[in-house]
């Protein structure tokens, strides 16, 4: 046969899809040699049609034994660590039983010294300060702006100068933590709401 006519036999052999499968197939195991032989070593079982094979797999060891086996342990001195975990247990649990009687302690100090602090300030602000103190709280969000206070604020005692017994007072406030100044805005402070409790019963009227 002449060669221009097996050139496009050749061609039409080779581009087959048969042959083009096992050119393809030489490839994926050329490529993926590695990788097919730790599926094959890896593989339990599998079946193909009535065909079905498996691989045998060595004895599952005890966890335990396989751990003292590779830290090389032995039982006596699994017992030693065991124990010194124990102890570390306890030691920590003693530990937070302490931390907790301090934090406890700690609480007690802080209020009862807040309670003196209480008892001073009962003595040393002037009535119109604790009245503005009640003011505040009973403001939106317990807050307000200075000039909206030094407007609105009443003093129940006569007083040439309102303007400045006003300011003193807000002073006061702010100097001993019971309103903060927030955004703009000075607010009744968590101390300040309890020094309110303390005088609760002195009943302040804003009247």
């Amino acid at each position: 046969m002449p060669i221009k006519e097996l050139i496009p036999v050749y061609i039409e052999v080779i581009l087959s899809w048969p042959t083009a499968v096992l050119v393809l197939g030489f490839l994926f195991v050329f490529k993926f040699t590695e990788e097919i032989k730790f599926f094959i070593k890896n593989i339990r079982s599998f079946k193909v049609g009535p065909l079905e094979t498996s691989q045998a797999q060595g004895p599952t060891e005890d966890v335990e034994a396989k751990v003292e086996k590779d830290v090389n342990l032995t039982r006596e001195q699994w017992d030693d660590v065991e124990r010194l975990v124990e102890n570390l247990e306890d030691t920590n649990k003693q530990k937070e039983s302490e931390v907790e009687d301090y934090k406890a302690a700690l609480r007690v100090t802080r209020e009862r010294a807040e309670n003196y602090e209480f008892a001073y300030l009962n003595l040393a602000l002037v009535y119109n300060t604790k009245r503005a103190l009640s003011w505040f709280e009973i403001q939106t969000n317990k807050s307000s702006t200075r000039e909206n206070f030094m407007s609105h604020f009443t003093l129940q005692t006569e007083i040439k100068d309102l303007h400045t017994e006003k300011d003193a007072i807000f002073n006061a406030l702010l100097v001993n933590e019971l309103i903060i100044h927030d955004g703009g805005l000075y607010r009744v402070t968590e101390k300040g709401e309890r020094f309110l409790l303390y005088m609760a019963p002195q009943k302040i009227n804003l009247t």
